[in-house]
């Protein structure tokens, strides 16, 4: 038996991926469910994360009711006061004048 080296060309397959991330940003509706899904020769998985959501809203927890009362009460005071008296006498005949009367010329 011969033994010779020969020089055949051979075709090695081998496979590459390419890997693309895409930002989508898109808040899921209330049970929606999203799943891997094949677009042509592409694989599309969705990357999925929980946030969680603070809410910020307003609540009347209390009120607070002011009523105003109104209160009376007696005190006796001493003070100086002064009065005045007027005495007026006529003699004669006094007119009454109405001041439709009064306004004429």
């Amino acid at each position: 038996m011969e033994t010779v080296t020969e020089e055949v060309p051979v075709e090695l397959a081998h496979e590459e991926v390419q890997v693309q991330r895409v930002a989508v940003n898109r808040i899921l509706d209330e049970g929606e469910s999203v799943a891997p899904r094949q677009e042509g020769d592409t694989l599309v998985i969705p990357v999925i994360e929980e946030e969680v959501v603070v809410l910020k809203r307003r609540v009347v927890r209390e009120e607070i009711r002011v009523t105003k009362l109104r209160a009376v009460r007696q005190e006796t005071i001493r003070d100086t006061v002064k009065k005045e008296r007027i005495n007026l006498s006529s003699a004669g005949q006094v007119e009454v004048l109405d001041d439709a009367e009064s306004q004429a010329p």
